[in-house]
């Protein structure tokens, strides 16, 4: 492996889950813009311009949270979605905690790898 990962030589296991959970991110967002659509009538268009107009996952989310939670509980499932929204902001933050650090593998611990959270550790 060459270049910036070469950390994640000894690694391929977490090499490889590490960038599934980044990765799919991407999926989640798909999947609230998805929800957005079907409320707005399965107009992509304006759930796509409204949704990824804002900038940021967390605020992403507290958009979509506004505008699917009263569809939700008017269907008498706003307990499900809770819990999915809830879901969600682990995800998010999940994705953000690997995608925000250093990795390190020293040569004096065989076989660890460790990374440090830029922006939850450091300050």
């Amino acid at each position: 492996m060459d270049g910036l990962l070469f950390k994640f030589e000894k690694f391929p296991k977490e090499h490889s889950l590490i960038g599934d959970m980044l990765l799919a991110y991407g999926e989640i967002e798909f999947a609230l813009l998805s929800c957005i659509s079907q409320v707005l009538d399965d107009d992509v268009s304006t759930g796509t311009r409204i949704l990824f107009r804002v900038r940021g996952e967390s605020s992403r989310i507290e958009v979509a949270d506004a505008i699917l939670r009263p569809a939700f509980r008017k269907v008498g499932l706003e307990g499900k979605w809770g819990n999915a929204i809830g879901a969600a902001r682990h995800c998010k933050n999940i994705r953000n905690q690997y995608a925000h650090c250093h990795w390190q593998a020293p040569d004096g611990h065989r076989g660890a790898l460790f990374f440090i959270n830029l922006d939850a550790d450091v300050g």
